[in-house]
């Protein structure tokens, strides 16, 4: 063997590592985010994988529909690919509706309970329709007084649909004989 000589080399350098913009958490969606390497290159989304080479998708910008962390990068001439960036995106959405059981007639007390509310935490709202209380985060409460109660989901985006249960307490029955009684045999 032998040492090739003369010939031309190029080496092309390697684009502007990739900055992007726009990731946070937001309360629904969509959302943009935008990339950017001063046009070093062409920039291709390459959606949530992390050093990908995809070229499907050339853009600089992309519109987040879901939660998660998504890459752009810039590819040169020779097919030489950029330092990625990246954004993670956070979409919140308002808590499902809340669906309590339980109500009904009662003796004493009785005990209702909410179900759904995902996407938040249940808070019991007492008799407060449309309440907004986070004192008790709970998916059940005794309850030993007539009314309508309710419970709704809170999250980062808002309160969700509130479930309600109405309920009536009667008084327990208690056993009177009356007044004591003397008898002969």
């Amino acid at each position: 063997g032998g040492v090739a000589t003369g010939g031309t080399f190029t080496v092309n350098p390697l684009p502007t590592p990739v900055t992007v913009s726009g990731g946070g958490t937001f309360c629904g969606g969509p959302v943009t985010i935008t990339a950017d390497n001063g046009s070093d290159g062409t920039m291709y989304f390459q959606g949530t994988t992390s050093n990908g080479t995809s070229t499907a998708t050339p853009s600089s910008s992309a519109v987040i529909a879901s939660s998660g962390t998504y890459y752009f990068r810039a590819q040169y001439a020779a097919g030489c690919w950029s330092t990625q960036g990246s954004a993670n995106v956070t979409i919140d959405v308002l808590p499902a509706a809340v669906t309590v059981n339980g109500g009904g007639t009662f003796c004493g007390s009785t005990t209702i309970t909410a179900t759904g509310g995902a996407g938040g935490t249940i808070y019991f709202q007492g008799t407060t329709s449309g309440g907004t209380s986070t004192a008790i985060p709970s998916t059940s409460q005794l309850i030993t007084t007539s009314g309508t109660y309710y419970f709704r989901s809170n999250s980062s985006c808002g309160w969700g649909t509130e479930g309600s249960a109405t309920v009536t307490i009667n008084p327990a029955a208690t056993a009177n004989a009356g007044a004591d009684q003397t008898v002969c045999n």
